[in-house]
């Protein structure tokens, strides 16, 4: 009986020194036991992607979710679509007369600045990426040109 009493007691004591380090990390941490209670409660509530087993998705978005990781493991990339708006304070207007700067941007009062991508592409070829970066070399020798004609 006083065996296991001493056992007892040698376990409490672990117990509390375990306790003891696990509340200091807290402090440092700036965490309390309810947030990493709580942390664990959303973690449990994230579904796992049939697609990638790896990937942990809140159930709010995981259709959304989904969809992008069937179309990329099929060889698809999404690019979504973004608006570039510029603001009163943009710094646009300091580059205007750099001769070594092409903006590829206009600025029109009625439109905003958008760079618009396809949202599906399929992956290019080296040839056909090579294309594509000749096509924008030559656009801006274009713009380039035109830029020095109007100066003159």
């Amino acid at each position: 009986m006083e065996s296991r009493q001493k056992q007892l007691a040698v376990l409490s004591k672990h117990i509390e020194e375990a306790n003891d380090r696990i509340n200091k990390v807290l402090d440092r941490l700036g965490w309390t036991r309810e947030h990493v209670k709580q942390k664990y409660k959303e973690r449990d509530q994230l579904q796992t992607c049939p697609i990638n087993k790896r990937h942990k998705v809140p159930s709010k978005s995981f259709n959304e979710h989904y969809k992008r990781c069937l179309l990329k493991s099929s060889g698809f990339y999404i690019k979504k679509k973004r608006v570039n708006k510029a603001s009163p304070q943009s710094s646009l207007f300091f580059y205007k007369d750099s001769p070594s700067v092409i903006s590829f941007i206009t600025q029109d009062e009625n439109t905003c600045n958008t760079v618009q991508e396809s949202e599906i592409d399929q992956e290019k070829t080296v040839d056909e990426r090579r294309q594509e970066y000749d096509n924008v070399v030559l656009l801006t020798q274009k713009l380039r040109a035109q830029k020095d004609v109007n100066k003159k």
